[in-house]
Order: structure tokens, then C-alpha cells, then sequence
């Protein structure tokens, strides 16, 4: 335990997640403006939920869009899950590991805008 905790110390992975995260959710919110496929953005850190809803105003979950979203990430390289929360099945995660560069999440935040457009 101890000798996790030097490396997060050493390798300064907390203020990578503040960076990287801070990324995330800044990008999410600016899809947001565009595609109206999203209905909220969670994100603490690099723990990352967007809602997908088919109307805004009703908030009626996009459920086959999250499957087929989660499928094209596969299909491009980026593994996106998918949370079922309250049988609802339309949140969107996006939970990389603390070490990921700011050059990775610029390519998870490529694809994911490649997929939002094949619903637009």
C-alpha cells in the first residue's frame, strides 16, 4: 500500500485527474451546446457519466443510441461503458485509468464526438 501511494505521489497522478478531468468535462459541456443527444454531464475527476435522451424537455432515455454508442467505441478503439442504473441504460462512462495522457483523452474525446455525428 505504501509503495502505491509514493507513486501516486511521485508520479503527481491526482493533478493529472484535475487536469484531464477538467478536459473532459469542459469538452462534454461544448457537445453538449451542439448535439442535443445529450442531456446531462456528470464528472468528478475522471468518473464521467453523459446522459443520452431522446428530448431534452422530457428526459426520455435514449436507450438503443447508448448500445449502438458503446458499440462504434468498440468498433474505433475506445471502450465506453454503459451504466443500466434504475433500468434506465442510458448513461455513457467514461472511466480511464489516472495515467491517461492529455493526448488520450483528445483522441476518447475524437471518437466520441465521430459517434455523437452519426446521430446527427
Amino acid at each position: 500500500a505504501l509503495a502505491t501511494i509514493e507513486i501516486i505521489e511521485e508520479e503527481n497522478l491526482f493533478e493529472n485527474v484535475r487536469i484531464v478531468g477538467d478536459f473532459f468535462r469542459k469538452r462534454l459541456i461544448e457537445l453538449q451546446q451542439s448535439y442535443e443527444l445529450i442531456g446531462d454531464v456528470r464528472a468528478i475527476g475522471l468518473m464521467i457519466g453523459v446522459e443520452l435522451v431522446k428530448d431534452r424537455l422530457t428526459k426520455e432515455p435514449a436507450r438503443k443510441e447508448t448500445e449502438k454508442f458503446v458499440a462504434e467505441g468498440l468498433k474505433r478503439g475506445v471502450i465506453f461503458g454503459e451504466s443500466r442504473y434504475m433500468g434506465l441504460g442510458n448513461i455513457i462512462k467514461i472511466k480511464p485509468p489516472l495515467i491517461i495522457t492529455q493526448s488520450e483523452a483528445e483522441r476518447v474525446m475524437e471518437v466520441f464526438e465521430e459517434i455523437l455525428s452519426t446521430f446527427h
